[in-house]
């Protein structure tokens, strides 16, 4: 039944941006150490394109994918697109936001462990990272996700964005 739910979310999420005519891209800010130049990690953010060429940050998006209640999905897509993107980079860590409402969300380490298993990648390489808030705001479910998470071995970060 929650295999079922996931692949829903991953189909609905992989035509939802077809389907609202958006056209969103995901982005990637890498982070290098200095001294060898080594790829250490690669932060994952989505922007949305205007037919000017210029892009819309979350901010200016993300309040109206919740209006919609599609950020749920929305998230799947991201984050399918995200790790599609570096499964094929070894040893570089992909780091992606994830808000409240997609935390929260019971089926989110079903969610991961499926893009996980599917894609190939170790859960070492990616780090999920939340506010602050998300933590606070429920704690006993929060502690239950972050255990969860724990155990398939994918990394918790804070983030300085997350405001959802």
């Amino acid at each position: 039944m929650v295999l079922l739910r996931v692949v829903r979310l991953m189909l609905s999420a992989d035509v939802w941006p077809a389907l609202v005519g958006a056209r969103f891209a995901v982005f990637s800010l890498p982070f290098f150490w200095l001294e060898s130049g080594r790829l250490l990690c690669v932060a994952v953010f989505v922007c949305l394109c205007e037919p000017d060429g210029g892009l819309v940050w979350p901010l200016g998006f993300v309040v109206l994918v919740a209006a919609a209640d599609l950020l749920v999905p929305f998230g799947v897509w991201v984050l399918f697109t995200a790790l599609r993107e570096f499964v094929g980079l070894p040893g570089v860590l992909v780091v992606v936001d994830v808000l409240r409402v997609q935390f929260v969300d019971l089926e989110l380490v079903v969610l991961l462990f499926f893009l996980v298993s599917v894609l190939g990648l170790k859960g070492v390489r990616l780090e999920v990272a939340l506010s602050s808030v998300v933590l606070l705001l429920d704690v006993v479910r929060a502690l239950d996700t972050l255990l969860r998470l724990g155990a398939l071995v994918v990394r918790i970060g804070l983030s300085a964005f997350g405001i959802f």
